[in-house]
């Protein structure tokens, strides 16, 4: 092969690969319409109702170790799971003394989990009473940063049970998790990339929507079958229709014990 034949080869290579990375950077970016909106903010808010009853599943007395670290490992991996990934970062807010942003500790989704078994009360499956209760749920209308898409659910997270190291008591907090939105086909999918304490300064009566949703007890399944933070969100209020929603396909309550 001559020079100047390498050099016509190495030239068109050179334009087929700018070719294909303006191709790429070409490509619209995602417009939301409003019916988008309604539908991620709805599936946000189901993110959170998810979050409480994989919370209140694992305070049941009798799971075996086995259910127990598929729950947790099926929380994050999957299709379905419900946090973004492993990799996912919680406040703690297990310990009773951890009640804010300033006063907590960053963990894993996994070892938060675990601390929910070890360290928090366990009730038994045929007990009705759940102990760990999410209220006052709030959205912040969905923030688009290119083709990424970010939410926000701000929450009262109110632990009836104790704190089984010393036997304390907890006081409600508030809470915040943070979504990233997914479409799939016709529907959307969020997951979680963050679950905290509400920072300091900031209002949830300045920057929710207008539509807080309170959250009746759930049921509680007994199996389940991501992480940059995001950007400052601008509340929007509007008044959604009802919506179709993907999330995870869980079980809604748990089976009762045979009778003997």
């Amino acid at each position: 092969m001559t020079k100047t034949t390498t050099r016509l080869l190495l030239a068109w290579l050179f334009t087929c690969l700018i070719g294909s990375v303006s191709a790429v950077l070409a490509q619209p970016q995602l417009a939301l319409t409003e019916r988008d909106k309604q539908n991620i903010d709805a599936a946000a808010l189901k993110s959170v109702k998810r979050l409480n009853i994989l919370l209140n599943t694992l305070t049941v007395d009798d799971l075996a170790e086995e259910e127990i670290e598929t729950i947790i490992k099926e929380s994050y991996t999957g299709s379905s799971r419900l946090f973004d990934n492993s990799n996912v970062l919680v406040e703690d807010d297990i310990k009773p003394t951890h009640t804010s942003a300033t006063k907590t500790e960053d963990l894993k989704v996994d070892e938060y989990l675990n601390r929910i078994v070890l360290y928090y009360t366990k009730r038994s499956v045929n007990d009705a009473q759940l102990t760990i209760i999410f209220s006052n749920l709030e959205t912040i209308a969905p923030q688009q940063t290119g083709n990424s898409i970010f939410g926000k659910v701000f929450f009262t997270s109110d632990f009836k049970g104790k704190y089984l190291l010393n036997s304390s008591t907890y006081q409600p907090t508030k809470r915040v998790v943070d979504i990233r939105a997914e479409k799939s086909g016709q529907y959307w999918k969020v997951y979680i990339t963050r679950l905290g304490f509400i920072p300091a300064g900031v209002s949830i009566q300045e920057t929710a929507t207008a539509r807080p949703e309170q959250v009746s007890k759930p049921k509680v399944p007994t199996n389940l079958t991501s992480t940059a933070h995001p950007p400052a969100l601008q509340a929007k209020t509007y008044s959604p229709p009802p919506a179709k929603v993907v999330t995870s396909s869980m079980p809604t309550e748990l089976p009762k014990k045979p009778k003997p």
